[in-house]
C-alpha cells in the first residue's frame, strides 16, 4: 500500500512537472512573438498594433484592457513611442492610459514612489497638454487607492506635477541654480486641498529626488535602485514575484532541450578555440570529448541545426587551407612537414586527422540529425578525394556494386567509366586494429609505422610514418560507411543527403536539385534523327533547358570542362546512384531529385564525355534494377527513358550501339513487369532509332525479338486460361 502510494505520488509529480514545462514553454513562445511585435510597434505602433490582431495576439476589434497589458508587460518597447502613444487625445487612447493604470496597485504607497513606478514604463512626452493629461490619470488612479494620504485628486496632481519638475531642476545639468527644500516646500503650500502638505513628507520627498532621479529603466541593461528593491519586496510581500518550486529531477530533465538550445553556440565557439589552438595531445582529446558529448546532446534531441553547425565546425579544421597538391605543407600542421605530398601534409597535422575521424563519426553515429551539414561532409569528402587521400577500396565502397544492379559495361565489353577511372592516384591504405574513434585517437599521434607507401619522389623517414598514419586516419573515418547505411537514415535526413550530393557536383547538381521540385512531364525530342515524341506529346530535336554545368553540361554553354570537374561530378554520380540503388523502399522520394540532375547532364550535352555516358547508363541502370522490384513505377520508370530523345547527335552516335545493347538486356530482365503501353511506346521508339545505326542494328533485332516472344509468350498463357 506504501509502495502504491509513493507510485502515486511519483506519477502525480511527473504530471505536475510536464503540465508546468509546458506552461513554461508556452510562454517563452509567446515572449518571442511579443518581441517581434514590439519591433513592429516600434517602426509604427498602428502597423504594429494590425499586426498583433492579424497573428491573433491582439483582439479584433481592439479591447483598450489588451492594448494596456501589452503595453504594460512586453520588454523591448520604445518608451517614448508608448508614451507618445499614451499621451494622444483620442478616445481609445485616453481608455487605453486608463487601462493602464488600473493595472497599478498604488495602495499604501507615498505619492513619489508611486509615480516612480507609473513612470518606469514610458517617457512622458514633451507636449504639456499630454504630461497634463497623463498626470490627471494617474491622479485619479493614487487618489482611489490612498484616499486618506491626499485631500483628493486634484491635490495628488499638482504634487505629482511639482516632482518632475523638481525631478527635472535636480538632474538637468543645464539649471545652474538648483531648487533648494525651502523652495520646494513654499511652492507646494495650500495645495493639498486648500491645506499645507506635512513637512515631514515634502522632505522626505525632496530627498528622495535628490539622490535617487526618476528615470527609465534600460530593459538591456536593468539596475537595483533602493526604489526598484522597494517594490520588489512589496511584490513579494503581496505573494507576487515569487521563485518557483525546485523542479523535480524528472521535471529537471524536460528542461534539457531548453537549457542546451541557450548554451550550445558558445559551447562549440569556446571549445573550437581550445581545440584551434592546443598542440598539447591531452588538451586536444578533452576538446575532442567536448565536441562528442555536445553531439550526443544534440542527437539525443533530434537538434538538427546544432549538428549542422558542429559538423561544419568539424570539417572547417579537418581539410585546413595549407592542405592542397603542390602545396609547401610548411604553413599548417601541429608537426609542420615540409614535403608537398598532401597524405604527408594531412599525416603531418594532428588537429586535421582528429576533426576528419570526429566529424565521420558523427555522421555514421547521428546522420538522422543532418541537414545543411551533408553539404559540409560532401565538401571534406571532395577534398580529400581530390587530394588522392581516399584508398582504392574507400572509394570502391563509395560507387555502385553488383549488389546495385553491377557496373555498366563499356562499349569494348569493359567497365563503364567511373571516377576510379579519371581520378589521381590514390595512397595504399593499411587496415588498423580498430576503427573506434576513442581507440584511434592514439594510433592517429602514433609515430610507430611498419608500413611504407611507394612514391615517385623518395620521401625521408618522417613523412613515411606521416602517410602512413594518413592511411589509418582515412582507415578510421569510415567514409564508405556514411552512405552505405544511407538505407537506416530519416526520410528528411535521406533527402539532405541528395541534394547535398547535386549540389557538391557543381552547377551540373545545383540545377538538377532546382530542377528536382518541378514536375516530371517527361523532355521531348529526337535520337539522332529518329521520329518520336515525348511523353507530352511535343516534338523537339534540341533541349538545353538547363543550362551549363559540371561535366558535357558545360559545354552547353560552349565553355571546356576540367578534368577535375568532370572527375568530381562522375565522383558524387557514383554516390548517388549507389544511395539511390540502396533506398529501393523509399525511391519515390529520391526519383524526382536524381532524375532532374540526370536530366540536367544529358540534355544539355554538346559532345560525348564520361559523364554524359555515365549520366544516360545510370538511367538506363535505375530502370533495369527497380522495375521487378518496384513495378508500379514501370511508368515512371520507363519515362525517363525518354531524356535519350534529348541527346544531341553527336552524343546519340557514340552512344547509341552501348544505349541499344543496354535496352536489349533491361528488355531480358524485365520485359514481364512492363505492362504500360506507354512505357513500351517509350523502348520501340528507341529502338527504332538504333535500326540507323549498323553497329546497334543487331542489338535491336535482338531486343524486339525478345519482345515478340514475351508477348507470344503471353497470349499462349492467355489462350490456355
Amino acid at each position: 500500500e506504501a509502495g502504491s502510494r509513493a507510485g502515486a505520488v511519483s506519477i502525480a509529480e511527473t504530471t505536475s512537472g510536464v503540465v508546468r514545462a509546458n506552461h513554461l514553454r508556452r510562454n517563452r513562445h509567446l515572449k518571442r512573438r511579443l518581441l517581434a511585435c514590439a519591433d513592429h510597434f516600434n517602426r509604427s505602433y498602428k502597423k504594429g498594433l494590425a499586426y498583433m490582431q492579424e497573428i491573433k495576439l491582439l483582439p479584433e476589434p481592439l479591447e483598450a484592457n489588451a492594448v494596456a497589458r501589452f503595453l504594460k508587460f512586453t520588454p523591448l518597447l520604445d518608451k517614448e513611442v508608448v508614451g507618445e502613444y499614451l499621451g494622444d487625445h483620442k478616445e481609445f487612447n485616453i481608455s487605453t492610459l486608463t487601462a493602464y493604470c488600473h493595472i497599478f496597485d498604488f495602495s499604501g504607497v507615498t505619492l513619489d514612489r508611486a509615480l516612480r513606478s507609473f513612470l518606469d514604463g514610458f517617457k512622458l512626452p514633451g507636449e504639456a497638454q499630454k504630461i497634463s493629461r497623463i498626470l490627471e490619470v494617474f491622479a485619479d488612479r493614487y487618489y482611489s487607492g490612498n484616499p486618506e494620504a491626499v485631500a483628493d485628486a486634484d491635490s495628488a496632481y499638482v504634487l505629482s506635477y511639482s516632482i518632475i519638475m523638481l525631478n527635472t531642476d535636480q538632474h538637468n545639468p543645464q539649471v545652474k541654480r538648483k531648487m533648494t527644500l525651502e523652495q520646494f516646500v513654499r511652492n507646494n503650500r495650500g495645495t493639498n486641498g486648500g491645506n499645507d502638505w506635512p513637512r515631514e513628507t515634502l522632505e522626505t520627498i525632496f530627498a528622495g529626488i535628490v539622490n535617487d532621479e526618476i528615470k527609465l529603466t534600460d530593459d538591456a541593461a536593468p539596475t537595483l535602485t533602493p526604489s526598484k528593491w522597494s517594490d520588489m519586496m512589496r511584490s513579494c510581500g503581496g505573494g507576487k514575484g515569487r521563485m518557483l518550486a525546485s523542479p523535480t529531477p524528472q521535471e529537471a530533465a524536460l528542461y534539457d532541450a531548453d537549457l542546451f538550445g541557450i548554451v550550445w553556440s558558445p559551447t562549440i565557439a569556446a571549445v573550437s578555440a581550445v581545440f584551434d589552438h592546443t598542440i598539447d595531445e591531452s588538451v586536444l582529446k578533452d576538446a575532442l570529448d567536448g565536441f562528442l558529448g555536445i553531439a550526443r546532446i544534440a542527437g539525443h534531441h533530434r537538434m538538427t541545426d546544432v549538428m549542422d553547425h558542429l559538423v561544419a565546425t568539424l570539417c572547417k579544421f579537418a581539410a585546413p587551407a595549407h592542405l592542397q597538391f603542390g602545396g609547401n605543407g610548411g604553413g599548417g600542421g601541429s608537426n609542420g612537414s615540409g614535403s608537398p605530398r598532401p597524405a604527408v601534409q594531412f599525416g603531418s597535422d594532428d588537429r586535421a586527422r582528429t576533426a576528419a575521424v570526429t566529424v565521420f563519426t558523427l555522421a555514421n553515429r547521428y546522420g538522422d540529425s543532418l541537414r545543411a551539414g551533408w553539404c559540409n561532409l560532401l565538401d571534406l569528402i571532395l577534398r580529400l578525394h581530390k587530394l588522392g587521400l581516399l584508398s582504392k577500396k574507400v572509394t570502391e565502397g563509395l560507387s555502385v556494386d553488383d549488389r546495385d544492379g553491377g557496373t555498366m559495361r563499356a562499349i569494348d565489353g569493359g567497365k563503364a567509366s567511373t571516377s576510379a577511372t579519371v581520378q589521381p592516384e590514390k595512397i595504399q591504405k593499411k587496415v588498423s586494429s580498430s576503427s573506434s574513434l576513442l581507440r584511434g585517437f592514439s594510433q592517429l599521434l602514433s609515430l610507430e609505422s611498419d608500413y611504407y607507401a611507394t612514391a615517385d619522389v623518395p620521401l625521408t623517414e618522417a613523412d613515411k610514418e606521416a602517410e602512413q598514419r594518413a592511411t589509418r586516419c582515412i582507415e578510421a573515418c569510415r567514409v564508405e560507411e556514411v552512405f552505405a547505411d544511407s538505407k537506416f537514415l530519416e526520410a528528411q535526413s535521406l533527402l539532405h543527403m541528395v541534394r547535398a550530393l547535386t549540389w557538391a557536383a557543381g552547377p551540373a547538381g545545383a540545377a538538377g536539385a532546382a530542377g528536382a521540385a518541378a514536375t516530371e512531364n517527361g523532355d521531348g525530342g529526337v535520337i539522332s534523327g529518329a521520329s518520336g515524341t515525348g511523353s507530352n506529346g511535343n516534338s523537339n530535336s534540341n533541349s538545353n533547358s538547363n543550362g551549363g554545368g559540371v561535366g558535357g553540361v558545360g559545354a552547353a554553354e560552349g565553355g571546356a570542362v576540367s578534368a577535375e570537374d568532370e572527375d568530381t561530378a562522375l565522383f558524387c554520380l557514383d554516390i548517388l546512384v549507389a544511395v539511390t540503388l540502396r533506398n529501393r523502399d523509399r525511391i519515390h522520394l529520391l526519383l524526382p531529385q536524381v532524375y532532374g540532375y540526370l536530366r540536367t547532364i544529358v540534355q544539355s550535352a554538346q559532345v560525348p564525355t564520361p559523364l554524359v555516358e555515365r549520366a544516360i547508363f545510370e538511367v538506363l541502370r535505375i530502370a533495369r534494377a527497380l522495375l521487378p522490384y518496384k513495378p508500379e513505377l514501370g511508368e515512371d520508370l520507363l519515362d525517363s527513358l525518354r531524356l535519350m530523345f534529348a541527346l544531341q547527335p553527336a552524343v546519340a552516335d557514340a552512344f547509341i550501339e552501348r544505349i541499344a545493347r543496354e535496352l536489349c538486356v533491361l528488355v531480358r530482365a524485365a520485359a514481364g513487369f512492363i505492362k504500360g503501353a506507354k512505357g513500351w511506346d517509350t523502348i520501340c521508339k528507341l529502338l527504332m532509332a538504333s535500326a540507323r545505326h549498323p553497329d546497334a542494328a543487331g542489338h535491336g533485332f535482338e531486343a524486339l525479338s525478345l519482345i515478340l516472344a514475351e508477348s507470344s509468350s503471353e497470349g499462349d498463357e492467355g489462350a490456355a486460361r
